[in-house]
């Protein structure tokens, strides 16, 4: 199908789909897709015990498994009125983002729909806090290649909802698209699919995840839904809203968000290719994105917070020394001008198992590396040797094999050992290839004076 961005929705019309009880007594929050309250019978999506005037601090009770009350198709959800051209129902709002969350190249849509009568509310921090029985919707697609008379095509992929409950507690189903984009079926498994670039030749894996994962990112610690904040909406909304329109202006104006200062007296990241911004700001701002919803107090067991609004001599980033430290030496969770030892940035350009985010994606951001590497280079430090390389003439690992170690600074002394030792100034000097005959553990480290000397780089050859 041609490329073009789903249909806009008019302004909403918010309709009674969410009922939330006022006393004291244990009662059922119910949520209907659709039009029309109640529209497919309701979903019981949670049984909450409310106390008297505190709803936030009730967790559930009784449940079923995540994402088990949602419809099963995404036509029975009832969030678009019309699947083909994606034209939203007239209560979900179209919204974006100013620094979206890597989701390995896709393009993403999105919409919200309040409860009838509630407003999100600003928080201390700049976060949104989202009334109970709020819905949120992302959808997402990638190219598929051309098909000639159109140009190029849109493959769609999945679509995401997620409902939020008390305390900062969620609901999500995953429902992923037929090949003929007709309708798309919830996910009840994750699952993983090979998907072909179309005309380059190249071939993608793309994840869908399943319900209970919804959790391992939108945690109460982090609020419940992600990217719902003044930072990212704080700019011109889809055309929707109208021409300039700003988000949250547009968002007051329809009864949509109480109170909070105007615009340009909030928080709003930069695009991340905007020059004239500082790359350490468009560098953090893309680690809070990316990476503060589960580094910050009470998330993930380490001393980083990556939430933009934490100054930086609180981040536990720059000098910091790091948890999980990869094996390298003098490592930190971002070196001042040393790429190398900065294990933030090593976890971003990987996708091992130390990979970060750990979950649902299978490319590398290549921006959001690039802008790190800026932003680390950018650190006053002194200069840093880059590791020496261990090559073979036809890349061979066994023996009998002849190493070659090499370095790009002719200035730089190469040191290496062949017992599995790290190699210091007193170790060999290297002064040509070295001849092995038996199994032995290759390591190299690169030497100047004025220099940090680099890391140790090794290569195992056995029989």
């Amino acid at each position: 199908m041609p490329m073009r961005s789903p249909a806009a929705a008019p302004a909403p019309a918010p309709r009674g789909w969410f009922l939330r009880p006022r006393r004291a007594v244990r009662a059922v929050a119910v949520v209907a897709f659709g039009a029309v309250a109640l529209g497919w019978m309701g979903a019981v999506i949670a049984t909450e015990p409310l106390a008297a005037h505190a709803p936030d601090r009730v967790g559930p009770t009784s449940r079923p498994a995540p994402g088990s009350s949602f419809p099963a198709t995404l036509s029975g959800a009832r969030l678009f009125d019309d699947l083909v051209t994606l034209r939203p129902a007239r209560d979900l709002v179209a919204y974006d983002v100013n620094v979206p969350f890597w989701s390995d190249g896709a393009m993403k849509f999105r919409w919200a729909r309040l409860p009838p009568g509630r407003a999100a509310t600003l928080t201390r921090d700049g976060a949104w806090e989202l009334p109970p029985g709020t819905m949120l919707v992302k959808h997402f697609e990638l190219p598929a290649g051309s098909d000639g008379a159109h140009g190029a095509r849109l493959r769609r992929l999945e679509t995401r909802v997620l409902v939020v409950r008390w305390g900062g507690v969620v609901d999500g189903a995953t429902y992923r698209w037929r090949a003929d984009h007709s309708d798309a079926d919830r996910v009840d498994e994750a699952t993983r699919q090979l998907l072909d670039e179309g005309g380059g030749g190249g071939t993608q894996v793309w994840q869908y995840l399943a319900p209970a994962d919804c959790r391992t990112c939108h945690t109460p610690q982090a609020g419940g839904p992600l990217g719902i904040t003044s930072a990212q909406l704080n700019r011109e909304g889809p055309v929707v809203y109208g021409p300039g329109e700003n988000q949250i202006v547009a968002w007051r104006r329809r009864g949509l968000l109480a109170g909070g200062d105007a615009p340009h007296a909030l928080p709003r990241f930069p695009r991340l290719d905007d020059p004239a911004v500082p790359v350490e700001t468009r560098a953090r701002a893309w680690l809070d994105a990316n990476c503060s919803h589960c580094h910050r107090p009470g998330g993930a067991p380490t001393e980083l917070d990556l939430r933009f609004a934490t100054p930086l001599a609180q981040q536990g980033l720059v000098n910091a020394r790091p948890r999980i430290d990869l094996g390298i030496d003098g490592a930190r969770a971002i070196a001042p001008n040393d790429a190398w030892r900065s294990v933030v940035l090593s976890r971003v350009e990987v996708l091992d198992g130390n990979r970060m985010p750990p979950l649902a994606h299978d490319r590398v951001d290549a921006q959001g590396q690039a802008l790190l590497r800026e932003w680390v280079a950018s650190l006053p430090g002194p200069p840093v040797l880059g590791p020496p390389t261990i090559v073979t003439v036809d890349g061979r690992t066994t023996v009998p094999v002849t190493v070659d170690v090499r370095h790009p600074d002719g200035s730089a002394t190469l040191r290496y050992t062949l017992d599995g030792s790290v190699p210091t100034r007193s170790s060999p000097a290297y002064a040509g290839p070295i001849a092995l005959a038996r199994p032995a553990t290759v390591r190299a480290r690169a030497f100047r004076d004025g220099h940090t000397r680099s890391i140790v780089v090794q290569q195992t050859f056995s029989r």
